[in-house]
């Protein structure tokens, strides 16, 4: 059962991946840079949560089984939260709080 779920939530571990890899270049942007205009990568960072979000959307609405644990929800929710940081923010600490925050979802995504 545990890898029937993993196959259902792989494209979600990989959407989550992508959010992470956009924000690290971005967290390396804010290190080299100090300061400066960071739209472009925000973009970036931001198309990969609409990414996200457009796959969640379905299965949070979803009334046939499996259905995702409201523990889940709140997980999925809370990816979202973190990528808005990362598109809103220039701070290295929000950044990098981030990263980790959606490191530490990514494992708890594969391991539900």
């Amino acid at each position: 059962m545990q890898s029937r779920q993993n196959e259902r939530f792989q494209p979600f571990i990989v959407s989550v991946s992508d959010i992470v890899s956009v924000m690290k270049r971005k967290e390396r942007y804010i290190e080299e840079l100090n300061f400066g205009d960071f739209t472009d990568i925000s973009h970036e960072i931001k198309e990969k949560r609409v990414a996200f979000e457009s796959m969640f959307k379905p299965l949070k609405e979803d009334q046939n089984p499996p259905r995702l644990t409201e523990d889940q929800k709140k997980l999925f929710e809370k990816v979202i939260e973190d990528a808005n940081l990362g598109i809103e923010s220039s701070n290295l600490k929000v950044v990098r709080d981030s990263i980790k925050d959606l490191e530490s979802f990514r494992d708890r995504i594969t391991n539900s």
